[in-house]
């Protein structure tokens, strides 16, 4: 049985400097720095009754989903920028990965969990109203991303 996601709140050096250079990309430091409040164990006991599957955490396919909403990246690519890209590997907690750390099936699946329980909207609205309460990204131009994603 999957249990709980639990990623480092903390930068590791590596991401330090990887932060450095999302300063264009904003919505990956928020991310990364918000992904331990967006998904609490309350939250994360909700992702786990819609989801609950052996493998990847629902939190990290829903924080791959909330990126991939943010940035209108179809779901192939996805898969690819888990093994490809350092941002989305600090953001995933899978700095290092050298193979995608999930299938684009497992990602469609679990979006139609998502959806069928509702908690895509959930999700999208803690992660606006985290924004707005820290002021690290903007709320508005966020809330437009989301309501724009076919998510």
């Amino acid at each position: 049985m999957p249990t709980l996601w639990k990623p480092l709140v903390e930068l590791s050096s590596r991401e330090q400097k990887i932060v450095k250079r999302c300063a264009k990309r904003r919505v990956f430091m928020l991310l990364r720095e918000l992904r331990h409040r967006l998904f609490d164990d309350d939250f994360q006991a909700k992702l786990l009754a819609a989801y609950n599957r052996q493998g990847v955490p629902p939190a990290q396919l829903a924080l791959a989903s909330l990126l991939q909403a943010a940035l209108g990246i179809p779901d192939h690519e996805v898969v690819e920028l888990t093994a490809m890209d350092l941002r989305w590997q600090m953001v995933l907690d899978c700095v290092g990965a050298e193979e995608p750390i999930f299938s684009q099936g497992t990602l469609f699946n679990f979006r139609q969990r998502l959806i069928d329980h509702d908690l895509d909207r959930e999700l999208f609205d803690k992660t606006v109203q985290l924004a707005r309460e820290t002021g690290g990204f903007s709320a508005t131009h966020l809330r437009a991303a989301f309501d724009s994603s076919p998510l």
